[in-house]
């Protein structure tokens, strides 16, 4: 009897340490699952980590609660809970990467799905900076850097791809409006062909009805202006025709020979009667008119060829236009009395700053950028006296 009540009690003992370990590795584990919702709360995953990795190494506290089990499902909800503070705005894209970063460490979540995640997170950072950027740039009135930008927002994110065709609508339009301002500005400094180019340029922005608006208009413009030329000239050709033999008596009222010079045109030929002859080497220039076949000097001019590497084309040229100032901003410079024989390279005077202040009086040396340079009476002289038509010599 004694021996049997001996066991009843050393079986009744064993199953109160059991009951106690038991209730003590339950209150354990309960207080290890506090512990690791707090860290993954505070996004603390080296702690978490640290309290999971002994929990599991405790036998029965693993047998009894499935750490690993609980360990995923609190990584995902950490997960998600991550991802929609981030859609929300309330976390950045760096504590956000920073943090999946950890977490995918862990290997707590599926990696198809963090990797998924993270391509998908970043589609939409990007929409957000392109976004951020267009609206910057908009701001800035950079309307066609905002335009890239917004064409490269996708609809990865519905918010997001609705702000950016908001934001897309006030951009054109905008820049519509700044184009349409050019356009007009170029028109009224009767600068057409700028106006087409520029139209050409911006031709996404308007419908085929807009440009066809605008550049009948512009050619409109163009034709008037073409016409008023065309009278111009035509009146001032009838006035040289007709006072033609006047003219020469004019200008050869003070004519000395000079058959040096005289010789070296004799067998020149001219569509006016004038010629014009430039001797790069002597930075001269020489003004005939034609009696009875024959070339007389009438005017000769100290000049300015161009200088080295601007180099003054050698040749046979015509005078096709001709105008009262010019200013380039390539070279910071312009001149008054212009007459152009070959496209840009003229006869004007010495160079002058926007204000019309000579700001270079060198003659009888290469000095220009390949025009022909002259004193302003002389130049004014060439504007005033060579008609179109008159051959342009240079040697």
């Amino acid at each position: 009897m004694k021996r049997r009540f001996k066991i009843k009690i050393l079986i009744s003992v064993l199953i109160l340490v059991v009951v106690w370990i038991a209730s003590y590795k339950i209150s354990q584990g309960k207080e290890y699952k506090k512990d690791v919702n707090l860290a993954f709360a505070n996004n603390n995953y080296e702690k978490a980590n640290k309290v999971l990795n002994e929990a599991k190494n405790d036998f029965v506290i693993e047998k009894i609660f499935d750490f690993d089990e609980y360990a995923q499902e609190q990584a995902n909800l950490n997960f998600e809970t991550l991802k929609q503070k981030y859609y929300e705005g309330k976390i950045d894209y760096e504590t956000l990467s920073s943090n999946v970063e950890i977490l995918s460490n862990l290997k707590l979540i599926d990696k198809d799905e963090i990797d998924e995640a993270k391509t998908q997170i970043l589609l939409i950072e990007d929409n957000r900076q392109n976004l951020l950027k267009a609206s910057n740039d908009y701001n800035e009135k950079n309307y066609e850097e905002a335009i890239i930008c917004l064409s490269s927002v996708t609809d990865t994110e519905e918010s997001i791809f609705e702000k950016a065709k908001d934001l897309e609508k006030l951009v054109y339009s905008d820049y519509k409006n700044k184009v349409i301002e050019e356009i007009n500005t170029l028109n009224k400094d009767k600068k057409y062909e700028n106006a087409l180019k520029y139209l050409d340029e911006k031709v996404s922005l308007f419908s085929s009805d807009e440009i066809d608006n605008f550049k009948e208009e512009i050619n409109e413009c163009i034709k008037q202006r073409d016409e008023e030329l065309k009278k111009q000239e035509e009146e001032r050709q009838k006035a040289i025709a007709n006072s033609e033999n006047q003219t020469k008596a004019i200008y050869l009222s003070n004519y000395v020979e000079n058959p040096e010079i005289e010789s070296k045109v004799s067998n020149m030929t001219s569509n006016s009667m004038f010629l014009v002859w430039v001797n790069v080497s002597s930075q001269m220039t020489y003004a005939f008119i034609n009696d009875n076949g024959k070339w007389k000097l009438i005017k000769e001019f100290v000049c300015a060829t161009g200088k080295s590497g601007h180099d003054t084309p050698k040749g046979n040229f015509t005078i096709t236009s001709r105008g009262t100032w010019f200013y380039s901003n390539a070279f910071a410079m312009g001149a008054e009395y212009w007459t152009s024989f070959y496209g840009d390279y003229l006869f004007h005077s010495v160079p002058m700053d926007i204000n019309r202040n000579v700001v270079d009086e060198t003659l009888g040396q290469p000095a220009s950028h390949g025009c022909i340079r002259l004193a302003i009476d002389n130049a004014k002289w060439i504007y005033n006296n060579m008609s179109y038509g008159t051959k342009v010599y240079i040697s």
